[in-house]
């Protein structure tokens, strides 16, 4: 797995295109995952422990992070995954044409699901 900038991410699809290898589909896999830490600034999570809950959304046909959004420990995962989600989907580039999105029971938010 690889973390691009905007910029980086246009580059390597741009390359794909020129060899041949449009990427049309696209499948955005976001996920929040807590991270241990024992810093004096992690706040408590609700696994009993101290530390982040950053969200990820992966570009899963490429392996690539597109989006991701740091959060603190006590941040739920349900909260507002429609803003990473558009961050991912704007990163895309033009050529894709199919979206998926595949998330948890966290991103069971209307707006995301419907949209």
């Amino acid at each position: 797995m690889s973390i691009v900038t905007l910029g980086e991410l246009r580059r390597i699809a741009k390359l794909d295109e020129q060899k041949g290898g449009t990427q049309r589909i696209d499948t955005i896999d976001q996920d929040a995952t807590i991270i241990e830490s024992h810093k004096q600034a992690a706040l408590a999570h609700y696994d009993d422990g101290r530390g982040y809950q950053p969200m990820v959304a992966l570009w899963a046909e490429l392996d690539l992070v597109v989006a991701d959004e740091f959060r603190d420990g006590n941040v739920p995962a349900k909260q507002a995954p429609l803003t990473c989600a558009q961050m991912a989907f704007g990163a895309l580039p033009d050529s894709v044409k199919t979206r998926y999105f595949r998330g948890d029971s966290a991103c069971h938010e209307s707006k995301l699901i419907q949209g």
